[in-house]
């Protein structure tokens, strides 16, 4: 599963609408969802939108299980 694909699921389940979304954050509502169209978001801004979403961006060792935030 892609970036996109995350933050859609996530954003249906809470019912939020990339407008809305969008505009919180601070971008155009346009942009924002070309972004989200084309899955061409930075991680930087993935991670401003897991943050708006109540979500954590983490990183998991395969080998030791350890996680990294």
């Amino acid at each position: 599963m892609d970036g996109r694909a995350i933050l859609r699921s996530i954003m249906a389940r809470k019912n939020i609408k990339i407008g809305n979304m969008a505009d919180a954050l601070g971008y155009k509502r346009q942009t924002f969802a070309n972004w989200m169209q084309y899955n061409k978001m930075t991680l930087d801004k993935f991670c401003e939108a897991a943050e708006y979403l109540g979500c954590d961006v983490v990183l998991i060792d395969r080998e030791t299980g350890e996680i990294y935030r």
